[in-house]
């Protein structure tokens, strides 16, 4: 141990150092509430400063080191802090990003959606609107156009009458100039198409007459006038597998309306029997049945009597063609063996006569 004596003389300090070998003093001093009391310096002792205190002389506990220690772990902690909010937040944005995101997507799927509906309703009243045209009648529309194109359009029709087919034809084209192009006419442009490709066929203009059919088939795709004046047209330029198509496609409607072929079926059905001589692939291909048709076997009847071309009795089909539309296929059949009957009824008949005279 070491001690110090100090004496004032003429304003000095006189320290004075005693050392002390007694170890026993040295366990005395302890550290109590961070504080070691010490009559003397005895060395730098780890985290203390030797000073005179508020306890007196001794080492006291090194607060600022300590201080500096807690300073430095409560600034991590509140880095730490600062760092799991700012990840909480970064998380809470994302989380907020993706579910705005889910809802612009659905916001956009059903802006499409009633679009998508929009524009089925529009067409859907479009079509009814169509439905609704009465062809020259105004109802809101140019009627100085309607009428100029109806006046010409009844001229062309007179002419047609008298059988001035090319002058027809001409009168029917000033008329689909009066009316215009567009929409707005789209009817009566059909009906005046379908008329000019009417007389355009009388004259054999077949180009012209198909050009014209497709006018009206791309506003009417079921007209089965324009589909057969078209089937008319490929046949006469030996288009024979489109004119059987469309021939088929009016069979088709015909069967699908039910009450037996119009006249406009029955030449189709001719045009048809005519486009399998020329090419008998066509036999091959059945007729379209759609939603409304009658059963399959009953729509092929009228082509089952098409004849092979070695087969004498083949002129007979057109004959039946011009005879009154048959009414539906059950009938056919039903005469078909009625004949047979009354025929098998004849060769009896006559084996009974022979017996008798061999007798």
């Amino acid at each position: 141990a070491s001690g110090a004596k100090a004496a004032g003389s003429g304003g000095r300090v006189k320290i004075e150092i005693v050392e002390s070998d007694s170890e026993g003093e040295e366990e005395e001093v302890a550290a109590v509430g961070g504080f070691m009391a010490a009559a003397a310096f005895k060395g730098s002792r780890p985290g203390f400063v030797f000073k005179m205190g508020p306890k007196g002389l001794g080492y006291y506990a090194d607060t600022a080191a300590a201080d500096a220690a807690a300073a430095k772990a409560k600034q991590e902690e509140e880095e730490r802090k600062r760092e799991l909010q700012k990840k909480r937040e970064e998380e809470r944005r994302e989380e907020k990003r993706r579910a705005e995101e889910e809802k612009r997507k659905e916001e956009e799927e059903e802006k499409a959606r009633a679009a998508a509906a929009a524009a089925a309703a529009a067409a859907a009243e479009a079509e009814k609107a169509k439905a609704k045209v009465v062809p020259w009648e105004a109802r809101g529309r140019d009627s100085r156009r309607l009428a100029a194109g109806k006046e010409l359009k009844d001229k062309s029709d007179e002419l047609f009458k008298k059988g001035l087919f090319e002058q027809a034809a001409e009168s029917y084209s000033e008329a689909l100039g009066a009316l215009g192009e567009g929409d707005e006419f789209e009817c009566e442009r059909a009906l005046c198409f379908g008329n000019r490709a009417a007389c355009r066929l009388q004259v054999r203009d077949y180009g012209a007459t198909i050009a014209d059919c497709n006018e009206v088939l791309a506003f009417d795709e079921g007209n089965v006038k324009a589909l057969l004046r078209r089937a008319q047209s490929h046949e006469g330029l030996e288009r024979y597998p489109k004119a059987g198509r469309d021939c088929r496609e009016v069979l088709s409607i015909e069967y699908a309306r039910g009450g037996g072929l119009s006249n406009v079926g029955v030449k189709a059905r001719e045009c048809l029997e005519r486009c399998k001589k020329h090419d008998p692939e066509q036999r091959a291909i059945p007729i379209p049945v759609r939603s409304s048709s009658p059963p399959p076997a009953a729509a092929a009847a009228p082509s089952a009597p098409a004849p092979a071309p070695a087969d004498p009795p083949a002129p007979a089909a057109p004959k039946e063609a011009q005879a009154p539309p048959p009414a539906a296929s059950k009938p056919q059949k039903k005469r078909v063996q009625i004949v047979e009957e009354e025929e098998e009824e004849e060769e009896w008949e006559l084996l009974l006569l022979l017996l008798l005279l061999w007798d």
